[in-house]
């Protein structure tokens, strides 16, 4: 049918020449009489109400019957042939005879033809035998008219036939127009013609009255004049007229590609319409229909260029509109129009659209990405590797997005791309790695060797966060600089630290050759940008390994927060050694007034103030965020803040509980209830000191243990396990008669862990003298067949499972590992950092008050003589807060806040020193060389593409060459040129 979208090959979009179209849309004998039948059937006026219920009958009716005059289907190849007229003339108007724009319109033959032809899949030659029929050519500039409220719209064929996506009519039409009709109406050539307004006239009188001149169609303006389909082709008419919309404005808002393509061709004017609306904006709302998927990106992309090389500043990707009509928004540009729930534009190729790739734009680049995140994650990760792949072409490029990371407020945005995105920022952070700028590298250079010591292996990176800088042309660029004074090199402590140069002597295994490369975000060591690192989701684990990530992580970890680590570690040691004192070394009467017991009450008082100083924190950042995407990674009602707060609080609140019914019961001996609660309290903190151990080099493989341990695969396997293991015990409750929990206790012994006992207990205590003598052959059988099944097949296949598993996860370890200390990075800091850094001094009397509290605490609770219950709790309280501002001492420092700046609000950059063979990962290499074919293979089909439209275009022009010539040898008329 050719009112359905073709995609935009080049052999659909070249098929103009008679020849050619005949042989694309040739139908057999039957075809043709059943396309023209249709004609009978508008003559029926019920077929007309049932079908078009908007439509006159008997309009129909009349020009389905002026059609039928026409054409007619040839009897020797069942093709659509003109019966020969000569005189048919435009100028008869059928009322409400066609529908446009699912409005009932007024029109000419030629229209209600194109419309014909749209509807029920005519042959298009029925358009070109309308045209042949044609007195005066210059009638097919005549338009159609239909109401839009108090005014009436104007529209040409060309329009309709846009409109309607029908291109082969629009071929033939603007063909039709730029040879065989004068240049009275001032349409010349084929580039006006395309360029047509649709115009839109006054409103009626105020009293609905209309002119008492009969005329077909039209208004009345406010000088009494109607305006009619003639008026419109009158020069001197046009101040009674509003220009409205182009064809390029139909077909875009229709969403026929082909039909755009071949306007844009035309070298059609992308403009505005009265509305202020561009065709980009229309095909941001509409997208293009009728593509096959594997050319929709192309397709899309060369439209969208066109729009770009062709209209104005005004009228590309960087135009606004008011899009108000259709509920959107005042003041969009393309790309906010097709992030809108209404639009239709397809989501991974929302990059295409983005103001930042337009030359001369502002500096939208995180902007852009943002917006698309929240929307595609993929359509963020293609406008990333846009700019990058442009950034290689163009320096400019990239520059310009390295100088917008460097605005105020870009951290933050790039934390809310991480969470949405984090494909997409983790190359962006890829594009602002750079060389840091060295002063005189003669006197003082970045040293190309050092030691990479760490205490079990040698670390991976030296990271420190530094606020020397110097500006470049608006790009803030991190500085090496030589400080000089009295002509004699000044002390430079942390180039020192941060690139030791290698004592001389034999080189080591340790020392390796360095490179030091900064990244060029200032306060990247943002919390919310961790924030949306602890939110990555396994299947992003993989950039965790990428060097920049791993670089803010290692930073803020080896310089702050892991001093803080150590501390939590020596904390939950503690709790674990005084959990073990009052359940097996100090005597039950003497629990609640020993030091233990301060330890336990103390502990758990300390974890309640770092959960209360934690939500505190994720309460205040979530009021404050304006972004969405930020106030959803901060609310306290997500995954994340719940799988913090709530396990941590409830093992303090446990502990609590038991610390208080224990220093209620005086001498007394402890409860059963006691003693569960303390065995639950003893296990809670055992797992929490082991896991802690997590964050550590030689634990880290506790990673790969959990994730074994909760893997899809091993739930399964356990699943089907007890579900056997279940049917089994209950067959052998059935055959022993023995309907018992002893029996089940016995299955389970037997089965998985071999026991002799359990066997016995399953009738397989058989001897020599009584071997099947008055025993039970079928249980004995029953217990042989289970113990073979489980200790042999089912056993065995667990472990097969949790070894394919084991080995699976460890690839993902190091990203885990990594992953893991940025989470506990948040934490540290939410719970701790309720103190901002005030000074050296008052830093150093904090930790001196944090330690006395600490000895106080411990000193009053291990006093016998005042073991009383007030001294005992003042013990723990001083216990409880000393912990607690000790951890608040530790994470303060005057390098680093919460928002990525230092104590005196000075923006900060992060450097990196790592070996020049550096890896993130085991499959860092293979991805590289992966990333080099996917270039090779993307500028492969670019060039492949370009050929293609090359020979496109020159396909084109032949035919147009063609249809041309064939023209001129065509017999005009005596009004034609």
């Amino acid at each position: 049918m050719m009112g359905a979208m073709s995609p935009l090959t080049p052999g659909t979009l070249s098929a103009g020449s008679p020849e050619r179209r005949r042989k694309l849309f040739h139908r057999s004998n039957s075809r043709a009489t059943s396309d023209i039948s249709v004609l009978k059937k508008l003559l029926n006026s019920e077929y007309v109400e049932e079908h078009f219920p908007d439509l006159d009958a008997s309009s129909v009716a009349e020009a389905s019957e002026a059609l039928d005059a026409v054409v007619s289907v040839s009897t020797a190849n069942g093709a659509v042939r003109s019966r020969g007229l000569k005189d048919i003339s435009l100028k008869v108007v059928f009322k409400k005879a066609m529908q446009y724009k699912r409005r009932a319109t007024d029109g000419n033959l030629l229209h209600f033809a194109i419309w014909f032809v749209a509807v029920f899949g005519v042959d298009v030659d029925v358009i070109s035998n309308v045209l042949d029929s044609l007195a005066d050519p210059d009638e097919v500039l005549l338009p159609a008219s239909y109401a839009g409220g108090p005014k009436t719209i104007f529209v040409t064929a060309l329009h309709i036939a846009a409109g309607l996506g029908q291109l082969e009519v629009l071929k033939i039409l603007a063909n039709f127009v730029s040879s065989a009709t004068t240049n009275a109406n001032g349409i010349e050539t084929r580039e006006l013609y395309v360029s047509q307004w649709a115009k839109i006239t006054g409103p009626l009188t105020k009293d609905g009255t209309s002119h008492t001149k009969e005329s077909k169609v039209g208004d009345v303006t406010s000088t009494g004049i109607r305006l009619t389909g003639a008026d419109y082709l009158e020069p001197n008419m046009d101040e009674q007229f509003t220009p409205f919309f182009q064809a390029i404005h139909e077909s875009t808002y229709g969403g026929h590609g082909d039909v755009t393509m071949y306007l844009l061709k035309c070298k059609a004017e992308c403009t505005q319409n009265m509305q202020k609306i561009t065709p980009l904006h229309f095909i941001a709302l509409m997208g293009i229909q009728g593509c096959l998927e594997q050319n929709l990106g192309d397709n899309l992309r060369t439209i969208i260029n066109a729009f770009t090389q062709s209209g104005r500043k005004v009228e590309h990707v960087t135009a606004t509109a008011d899009m108000s009509n259709f509920h959107l928004g005042t003041s969009l540009t393309p790309l906010e129009v097709a992030v809108c729930d209404a639009s239709r534009f397809p989501q991974d190729f929302l990059g295409l659209l983005a103001p930042c790739l337009a030359e001369g734009s502002n500096l939208t680049y995180f902007d852009d990405i943002k917006r698309i995140a929240d929307i595609t994650p993929d359509g963020a990760l293609n406008l990333v590797r846009t700019i990058a792949n442009k950034g290689k072409k163009h320096q400019h490029v990239l520059r310009r997005f390295r100088v917008n990371a460097q605005e105020p407020g870009m951290s933050d945005m790039l934390a809310s791309i991480f969470y949405t995105a984090p494909l997409a920022a983790s190359e962006m952070l890829d594009l602002l790695e750079a060389d840091p700028d060295v002063e005189d590298s003669a006197h003082h250079s970045i040293p190309a060797r050092t030691q990479m010591w760490g205490l079990l292996k040698s670390v991976p990176m030296r990271c420190t966060y530094q606020n020397e800088y110097i500006k470049r042309d608006n790009l803030v660029m991190p500085f090496w600089a030589w400080k000089t004074k009295n002509k004699k090199r000044e002390a430079l402590t942390w180039h020192d630290d941060f690139v030791p140069r290698p004592v001389s002597g034999p080189r080591t295994s340790d020392t390796k050759n360095v490179k030091v490369v900064t990244c060029l975000l200032p306060n990247i060591l943002d919390i919310d940008i961790f924030m949306a690192f602890s939110h990555c989701q396994k299947e992003f684990l993989d950039i965790m390994n990428k060097k920049t990530v791993q670089g803010t992580i290692f930073c803020l970890w080896t310089n702050l927060v892991e001093f803080t680590w150590v501390v939590d570690v020596f904390y939950r040691f503690i709790d674990v050694f005084a959990y073990v004192a009052l359940g097996i070394y100090i005597p039950a009467p003497e629990g609640h007034k020993s030091l233990a017991w301060t330890l336990v009450a103390g502990g758990a008082l300390y974890q309640l103030l770092m959960m209360g100083s934690a939500l505190q924190t994720i309460c205040s950042k979530w009021s404050k965020s304006d972004d969405a995407t930020q106030a959803t990674m901060w609310s306290p009602y997500g995954y994340w803040s719940l799988g913090y707060i709530v396990p941590v609080g409830a093992q303090a609140l446990i502990a609590l509980a038991f610390a208080v019914d224990l220093s209620f019961h005086g001498d007394g001996e402890r409860s059963r209830f006691d003693d569960r609660l303390l065995a639950v309290c003893l296990m809670l903190s055992c797992l929490r000191c082991i896991w802690t151990w997590r964050l550590s080099v030689v634990g880290s493989t506790i990673y790969t243990i959990s994730t074994t341990f909760v893997a899809g695969a091993v739930s399964q396997m356990l699943f089907i396990l007890c579900m056997l293991l279940v049917s089994s015990m209950l067959s052998l409750m059935v055959l022993s008669r023995l309907h018992t929990v002893g029996l089940a206790v016995s299955a389970y012994r037997g089965f998985l862990f071999g026991d002799d006992h359990g066997f016995t207990d399953l009738g397989m205590d058989v001897g020599h003298s009584k071997a099947f003598a008055g025993g039970d052959g079928v249980l004995l059988f029953s217990s042989l067949f289970g113990a073979f099944f489980f200790n042999v097949i089912v056993l065995n296949i667990v472990i097969a499972i949790y070894g394919h598993e084991y080995e699976k996860n460890q690839y993902h370890t190091p990203a885990q590992f990594m992953l893991g200390r940025a989470d506990y990075c948040v934490k540290s800091v939410i719970s701790c950092y309720c103190v901002q850094w005030k000074g050296a001094n008052f830093n150093k009397a904090l930790k001196l008050s944090a330690t006395l509290l600490i000895a106080c605490g411990i000193g009053l609770g291990a006093w016998k003589a005042k073991s009383d219950f007030g001294h005992m709790w003042i013990s723990a309280f001083l216990y409880g807060i000393g912990a607690f501002l000790l951890r608040v001492s530790l994470i303060q420092c005057e390098w680093f806040s919460p928002e990525g700046e230092d104590s005196e609000n000075q923006q900060r950059f992060l450097w990196i020193c790592h070996s020049r063979d550096w890896v993130g990962s085991s499959k860092a290499s293979e991805e590289a060389m992966e990333d080099r074919l996917l270039d090779i293979s993307v500028q492969a089909s670019e060039n492949q593409s370009a050929v293609h439209s090359q020979l496109k275009d020159l396909d084109e022009k032949m035919i147009d060459i063609f249809e041309h010539l064939q023209m001129r040898n065509t017999p005009k008329t005596s009004k034609s040129k």
